[in-house]
């Protein structure tokens, strides 16, 4: 082996002589990774509203009719009744005492 390449082989294995080692090829950074995403997916969307309500409260029915109508007031006197029998026998002053029929 020639005295060249000895010196050669060498200085790639960093013995043998006074020369600094070199290293061989050439060597690159990985780039760092990308950030995390976000912590937490935000919320769906908003529901839609829900049916409108129904009327607040149903009116009263209808009125209902008059009752029937009372009966007669009242009832008037009954017939005059008949004259009471006739007096008996009375006396008339300064007359004297007669028969009245």
């Amino acid at each position: 082996m020639a005295v060249g390449s000895m010196a050669l082989i060498a200085s790639l294995m960093g013995c043998g002589t006074d020369a600094p080692a070199r290293s061989v090829g050439t060597t690159t950074q990985t780039p760092a990774p990308p950030p995390g995403g976000s912590g937490s997916v935000p919320g769906g969307p908003t529901g839609g509203g829900g049916p409108e309500g129904g009327a607040g409260s149903i009116p009263g029915g209808p009125t209902g009719g008059g009752g029937p109508g009372g009966g007669g007031g009242e009832i008037p006197g009954g017939p005059t009744g008949s004259g009471g029998p006739g007096g008996g026998s009375g006396c008339i002053p300064n007359v004297g005492c007669v028969n009245v029929p």
